[in-house]
């Protein structure tokens, strides 16, 4: 990694899981062109967990754009956080191995 990185681990049921992971292989092969509005990395994910009503929005905002700032926050807040774990710049490795 190039930089730090911050891994929430969520409670989710596995019908939840299935889901958000279809909507979001669902978006890659649409494979469509990146928009701060409607197609960023932030974005994708925020409505992914919001197929299980994980809220990592503000509510009080407009849907989109998703500030990763803002994500780490609500996510940070949520009732379904597990584990949170913070991954300094340049360990190796990769995030999701580890959980």
């Amino acid at each position: 990694m190039h930089r730090d990185g911050t891994g929430f681990l969520l409670w989710v049921t596995p019908g939840e899981k299935a889901a958000m992971l279809a909507e979001l292989e669902r978006r890659v092969k649409r494979s469509a062109e990146y928009n701060l509005f409607t197609n960023s990395c932030s974005t994708n994910v925020a409505q992914a967990l919001s197929i299980a009503a994980i809220v990592s929005k503000d509510p009080r905002y407009f849907d989109t754009p998703v500030s990763p700032k803002e994500m780490f926050m609500m996510l940070g807040r949520s009732s379904r956080l597990v584990e949170r774990r913070d991954y300094r710049k340049g360990w190796e490795g990769g995030a999701s191995g580890n959980w």
